[in-house]
């Protein structure tokens, strides 16, 4: 079962398919990958694993329950992708929750290991050789001169988080190793990245070296701030976001078009519903920013396509380029690049408090469980995770987002009363 585990940790991240979409192709290997897993499990292990009962485990299965009324509320129409990536992923959590600790050493490895194997790629990627993307640019067109150092992972920042998390978890070898990701830090372009793998690592040293914590702890955030003005900042990222939290925020507490059934279903749209699971990709409203500015423009993808409020239609470009009425061009946001916002719109204040129950009992499990070197690397990738979610969306994504059930289940795992722990190794041994 470990040799599952461990190529299931490995494969996620890895899998592309040449011609297609990487980000779907990884989500389809996520939902085989994993059923294949939680199948193998239960087939040759049976019942003889204990599942662990406890309010973290209750609230991530009254999440599920929860999709799947949004899911009957909408109509059935948006969302079944959702609630099976939440199916599997709950089950993994599960099943973590009872493996045998030696399970974790073996899975940090792996991640250490896709980095690994990034490092090798991205750098054939700087010497101009890559065998697996095309850089294109506007309407399609192939670019074969440009070369972006992304590794396997096929975005920068993508690559970056998974650098960060691949960071913290060379720890379990040697603090000293994390050093050797700074370059891969630095070549992610993401302001979350950054804030995510420096707080989990503050959060490591804090636990583990509380001396070089005290040290280290300024040059980081002398780091960052310059990496923020001199990197991000150029980019002209930062303000673009803000206003478009803004507008999905108000969206929501305001009902957006309760008066126009044809838009969503009569029964979500409100601040403690929210507008239902996966509304935001696939629901009728879409958020989209000026090309030349900040500003955020809002469109209905109602019975007469794409429209803004006034029932004026959006149009395309030669270029390839989404116009709005007024003849601007629009970049579109498919996802809002915010956990807690993205939270808020689909899930109401219901998926808020389920959100922050979750962090408030993880924090309590955390301060009363014995800090283990394991416990205080897993704890810190969580903390990476959730940080780099403030700004990016890791945890929507196969490539990133698998490893959170994992985490989490090994979390539970190392938290357990001391008593229920050595129940824990007893049952695991039919693992091995």
């Amino acid at each position: 079962m470990v040799i599952a585990f461990c190529l299931y940790a490995f494969m996620v991240p890895m899998f592309f398919w040449v011609g297609r979409d990487l980000r779907n192709m990884q989500e389809f290997f996520f939902q085989m990958a994993g059923t294949i897993l939680v199948t193998f499990n239960f087939l040759i292990f049976n019942n003889r694993s204990k599942f662990k009962v406890n309010v973290i485990s209750i609230i991530i299965f009254s999440f599920l329950v929860y999709n799947i009324i949004q899911f009957t509320l909408c109509g059935m129409r948006i969302g079944s992708t959702i609630i099976l990536n939440l199916l599997i992923a709950s089950i993994i959590y599960y099943i973590m929750t009872s493996i045998n600790k030696e399970y974790t050493r073996k899975i940090l490895d792996m991640i250490i290991a896709v980095c690994a194997i990034n490092f090798v790629y991205i750098f054939l990627q700087k010497i101009h050789f890559d065998f697996i993307y095309v850089v294109r640019g506007p309407n399609g067109t192939t670019l074969p001169d440009v070369f972006e150092p992304i590794g396997f992972l096929g975005l920068s920042s993508w690559t970056g988080m998974f650098m960060g998390i691949g960071m913290i978890a060379s720890c379990i070898i040697s603090p000293f190793m994390s050093i050797c990701f700074l370059p891969m830090l630095y070549l992610s372009k993401s302001m979350g990245a950054i804030a995510g793998t420096f707080s989990g690592m503050l959060f490591y040293l804090f636990w583990m070296k509380r001396k070089a914590f005290y040290v280290i702890l300024p040059a980081m955030v002398v780091a960052a701030s310059c990496y923020f003005v001199l990197v991000d900042n150029p980019m002209g990222m930062t303000g673009t976001r803000p206003p478009m939290w803004k507008m999905a925020l108000k969206d929501t507490i305001y009902g957006l078009n309760l008066h126009n059934p044809q838009f969503q279903s009569p029964f979500l749209r409100n601040p403690v519903l929210g507008f239902g699971v996966d509304s935001w990709g696939k629901g009728i409203v879409k958020y989209f920013k000026e090309v030349d500015g900040n500003t955020t423009i809002r469109g209905f993808n109602g019975l007469n396509g794409l429209v803004d409020n006034e029932n004026r239609p959006f149009k395309r470009s030669n270029d390839g380029y989404i116009l709005s009425p007024a003849g601007k061009r629009l970049d579109y946001w498919d996802n809002p690049h915010c956990l807690p916002v993205q939270i808020f719109y689909e899930y109401g204040f219901i998926g808020w408090a389920m959100l922050v129950m979750l962090i408030y009992f993880m924090m309590k499990r955390f301060v009363s469980s014995v800090k283990s070197h394991e416990l205080i690397i897993i704890s810190s990738i969580l903390i990476c995770i959730f940080i780099s979610s403030l700004t990016q969306f890791p945890i929507w994504t196969a490539r990133i987002g698998y490893l959170v059930p994992i985490m989490l289940g090994l979390f539970v795992l190392y938290t357990e009363p001391e008593q229920e722990q050595d129940n824990s190794l007893r049952y695991g041994r039919v693992f091995q």
